[in-house]
């Protein structure tokens, strides 16, 4: 479990990194695995983490031009947030507090 974590942790801030630098490619490939490795955990476990997992690919594939995949993306982001912004405390002081509000933000290029 602790190396699923990391390696999510790891394959996320590889994504965030490659998209910021152009390589949306490498981004999209990074923020996939990243995704993945989170989802493998605890269902009820992790919210925080793995809906940025999806926020941050969500982000490059819609850098990538996907954009109904990127907005699906930032939409289950969304649930997870939410799902963790009511979760027991554990859970809630991983979520950053402007989570919510960012995933908002950037959903407001999609369609509704």
């Amino acid at each position: 479990m602790y190396a699923r974590q990391a390696l999510g942790f790891c394959l996320m801030q590889l994504c965030e990194l490659s998209r910021q630098l152009g390589d949306v490619d490498a981004a999209v490939g990074y923020g996939r695995r990243a995704v993945d490795a989170y989802e493998a955990l605890s269902k009820s476990e992790h919210l925080a983490r793995k809906g940025h997992s999806w926020f941050v690919f969500g982000k490059a594939v819609s850098q990538a031009g996907r954009r109904a995949e990127g907005c699906a993306a930032l939409r289950r982001a969304r649930e997870y947030y939410t799902q963790a912004s009511v979760a027991p405390p554990i859970e809630r002081r991983v979520l950053h507090p402007g989570a919510l509000a960012s995933v908002g933000e950037a959903l407001k290029a999609c369609p509704p």
